[in-house]
């Protein structure tokens, strides 16, 4: 008998129906695989970076790419700092640093396997195929995670991110890192596993209700009769709604973890810049300038080294400076003589017994006994003694002056008992070729490794004064490519700190909170652990899938009456907006209980850039007196117009930036870390901005006491131009307000005045403090001291808009000028301004080799040199000001 169209039309319906179903669950299998794949590969790939970030470009551009290189000393450090790296990323199998030769080929540069290791990939070595993705990272400086891709040793997901060049930014090496394809797989399917069985279990429900359906409309008696046929679409309609909000309230559990690892990792990320460049600092600011001075003198004494050394103990890392010449054994009875004329009548070289007493140095190799150190008083117990006489400490003695590198001891008790602080020092040395007719040996810094993170200096991630009721759990270690870790100093709780000790960094609280920064020190391998506190959590509560998991079985429950009673749709409809709403307004009440408790200030503003919502955390601010109005209304003109310029140009582009402003308000100044994103609708029009403001002003304020501290210091080395630098620091900044510059450049003319002679640090005290005229060869030499100030102050950023008068305020009009021999509008408005004032405070002043001229006499001289050696204009604007400079 020939079935009825309508029986095989259905049949097909039901046939199609469960294609469909299952094409929905591959897709939805896939898609949620890939999701989970690509999480993991962006974390992969920020590991990759912050990895990449602590591999120092300069000493890595001197490697040759060929085997010669496994001999030097810098290539043994970064093979030992990326075998320690490697034990803290238990996942990762391989990391290694990729260069690109002239013909196009990739080699490797170095590896993390152990010398001599049958995994090792010595210098020179092809990287196998496929190194397209490689090449593309070189060329375009950009991050990617790759793979699966096999080679010799397995089959690898791998993680490429870009090495630049410290100076020009240029792309010139990408550091890997591999994780095993075959355990990264098993990991994204767990990760994946669970919405997916959950997903196949709504797709089996939703097969079952159209039958239930079906059945109730071929059964309508029946249906009305039996209990559970009766609710049978009721619990479906249950069941349905509970998986799918199962699964969005997973979905928006995973967006909400991503939002909050983001704010996490941006905090963290933060801090941890703050503790990295600060203890980069201690070489590349207090150690290099400590070195220069050493290297800019014949000979530092006892008293200078203090006086020096006296602003740079402001650094709340820093314990002590010290200077440690190399003795050799002949030279002891000659180094304890020096000291005692110097009135350190009991100094002796000495070391410690295996019981702890103080005797005679009995090395026979050279010593290195500490001579000069800062703060005096507080330490002089330490003068005399032979670090050499411990062998932790001479090892690293030895490796900075074999190597020139700046290397650090392991923390160490000695010399204190067992309840003080472990002591870190930190070497840079002094070689003959370095300071040919100077002295030789190591300056020193002394740092207690658990008073790092309880620094001052990080008030600014806290919530409160109470340092415990911070934003971050933070630990900083020492790692090692065999022994266990180390810690050095923590805010972390007892229970932390014990399971980072006890797994070496691969077990963590809260894992998925985890942010890792490694350091390459000093020869050493740092890592800084962060962690969130429950602050954190507090102030980033977990709300979305709680609203989620909520709004879905309310809606559920409603799905399930309407289901089964039939309810007036409308009335129903209105229930559901009372709920959203009372839900969004529940949403609203813990956004700002977030925002209350941030430190940040947070505003809006639309397309005329007037404030439309802020949030300050000071209780005592007015919003409504702010509301509707713009930063003109606020500011002072320069300013306004300065952070004006930078939100249009962000309305303008669609792209949010972040710098550094100045502002003054209520009489004080104030310096914000501004992030600026703009607002875009739909079509992609922006809208507005949302922006936010980091107070930064304690950390502006200690760098200009440092460069005040540098100038208080050239002027006790160079006497006869006592006062002579504020004097024109003074004179330049009014002179540069009369010509109507702005605020914020007017701030880099007085930093730049008052470092305008820094580049003297260089200069033998020979020439400097000649009475007499200067030979030929020593002119030469005296000319060199702006160069030494571009060198010196170029890699410091908050100081390079202020290089203008330190390297160019010895050039001249008419191009005779060094250290460039620019010419006209080639030089820098602020170093012709300058130039002026200088020469007329110079010429008004007495110096040993000549008396101070008449002010008529040197008017004359100013006024002549203008069109040769001065700026006409600049001439010009002086004279017509110059009366109401009045000199101290």
């Amino acid at each position: 008998m020939k079935k009825q169209p309508g029986v095989q039309n259905k049949k097909w319906i039901t046939y199609g129906l469960g294609a469909l179903g299952l094409i929905v669950i591959v897709i939805f299998s896939l898609w949620n695989i890939y999701l989970q794949d690509q999480r993991r590969r962006d974390d992969l790939v920020r590991q990759a970076e912050n990895i990449s970030l602590a591999i120092d470009g300069d000493i890595l551009q001197n490697f040759s790419g060929t085997p010669a290189d496994q001999t030097s000393p810098h290539y043994q450090r970064l093979k030992q700092q990326l075998m320690a790296t490697r034990r803290i990323y238990p996942d990762v199998r391989f990391m290694y640093v990729l260069g690109q030769k002239e013909d196009g080929s990739v080699f490797f540069n170095i590896d993390s396997e152990p010398p001599g290791s049958p995994d090792e990939s010595p210098p020179g070595d092809v990287f196998p195929d496929p190194i397209d993705l490689v090449i593309e990272t070189l060329k375009a400086g950009s991050s990617v995670a790759i793979g699966p891709g096999t080679d010799a040793f397995g089959t690898w997901i791998t993680a490429f991110s870009p090495i630049r060049d410290p100076i020009s930014g240029e792309v010139f090496a990408a550091f890997g890192m591999d994780v095993d394809a075959e355990d990264w797989i098993i990991q994204v399917v767990k990760s994946a596993g669970l919405p997916i069985i959950i997903f196949l279990f709504l797709i089996i429900l939703i097969i079952g209700t159209i039958h239930v359906f079906k059945y109730r409309q071929k059964n309508p008696e029946t249906y009305r009769k039996h209990f559970f046929t009766r609710f049978a679409l009721v619990i479906c309609t249950g069941l349905l709604g509970l998986c799918l909000t199962f699964l969005f309230t997973w979905y928006a559990g995973l967006e909400d973890t991503r939002d909050r690892k983001y704010s996490f990792d941006r905090l963290a990320g933060f801090q941890s810049e703050i503790i990295s460049s600060a203890i980069r600092n201690i070489d590349t600011i207090g150690l290099e300038s400590i070195k220069q001075f050493f290297q800019g003198s014949d000979h530092v004494t006892r008293e200078e080294f203090s006086t020096f050394t006296e602003h740079l103990l402001n650094d709340p890392f820093i314990t002590a400076w010290a200077w440690i010449p190399q003795v050799q054994k002949d030279q002891l009875g000659l180094i304890e003589s020096a000291a005692q004329l110097e009135g350190v009548s009991q100094f002796q070289i000495w070391q410690q017994d295996s019981d702890d007493n103080k005797v005679s140095s009995i090395s026979e190799d050279a010593e290195f006994p500490i001579f000069y150190i800062a703060p005096h008083d507080d330490y002089e117990n330490l003068l005399g003694f032979n670090l050499s006489s411990i062998e932790s400490q001479k090892k690293m003695l030895n490796c900075a002056m074999e190597t020139g590198n700046t290397c650090a001891s392991d923390p160490s008790t000695f010399i204190y008992n067992e309840s003080e602080p472990n002591l870190i020092f930190i070497y840079k040395p002094i070689k003959p070729e370095d300071n040919p007719s100077g002295q030789v040996g190591i300056v020193a810094a002394i740092v207690f490794s658990d008073q790092i993170l309880k620094s001052d200096r990080f008030e600014s991630i806290q919530y409160e004064d109470d340092p415990e009721d911070i934003g971050l759990y933070t630990d900083i270690f020492q790692i090692y490519p065999e022994q266990d870790i180390q810690l050095l100093s923590s805010t972390s709780p007892e229970h932390y700190q014990q399971t980072h000790l006890s797994d070496n960094l691969h077990e963590h609280h809260y894992a998925e909170f985890t942010f890792i920064k490694p350091l390459f020190l000093f020869g050493n391998t740092y890592t800084i652990v962060s962690h969130p506190s429950p602050n954190f959590y507090q102030s980033h509560p977990a709300s979305d899938g709680l609203t989620v998991a909520v709004s879905g079985f309310v809606l559920t429950v409603m799905a399930m009456v309407i289901v089964g009673n039939y309810a007036d749709r409308n009335y129903i409809l209105n229930d559901m907006v009372q709920q959203r709403t009372a839900e969004l307004e529940e949403s609203e009440t813990k956004f700002q209980i977030a925002l209350k408790n941030s430190p940040v200030i947070v505003y809006q503003q639309d397309q005329d850039l007037r404030y439309t919502w802020i949030h300050n955390p000071n209780p005592e601010f007015d919003v409504q007196n702010v509301i509707g109005k713009t930063d003109y209304d606020l500011l002072l003109p320069d300013e306004a117009n300065q952070i004006t310029q930078i939100k249009q140009q962000a309305i303008k582009t669609g792209e949010g930036t972040r710098q550094i402003i100045r502002v003054t308000l209520e009489g004080r100044t104030y310096h914000y870390d501004m992030t600026v994103e703009p607002i875009q609708n739909d079509s992609g029009e922006c809208t507005g901005l949302t922006c936010s403001n980091v107070d930064i002003t304690d950390i502006a304020e200690a760098y200009d006491a440092t460069i005040e501290g540098w100038s208080l210091a050239l002027e006790l080395r160079d006497q006869e131009t006592e006062g002579h630098t504020l004097r024109v620091a003074e004179m330049a900044v009014k002179m540069a307000e009369s010509l109507g510059i702005g605020e914020e450049e007017m701030v880099h003319i007085r930093r730049g005045a008052l470092l305008h002679d820094i580049g003297k640090i260089g200069i033998p005290d020979s020439i400097l403090l000649k009475p007499g005229k200067l030979t030929d060869e020593e002119w030469e030499i005296m000319k060199q001291h702006p160069i030494f100030a571009y060198n010196m102050l170029s890699e410091i950023a908050y100081l390079a808009p202020a290089l203008d008068i330190p390297y160019c305020h010895h050039e001249k009009w008419d191009g005779t000028g060094y250290p460039r021999g620019l010419e006209g509008e080639q030089i820098p408005l602020a170093a012709r301004i300058f130039a002026v004032i200088d020469v007329w405070d110079a010429l008004l002043s007495d110096r040993p080799y000549r008396n101070a001229w008449p002010e008529e006499k040197v008017r004359d001289y100013i006024r002549a040199q203008a069109g040769t050696h001065f700026d006409p204009a600049v001439v010009d604007a002086f004279f017509t000001i110059v009366d109401s400079f009045t000199r101290e």
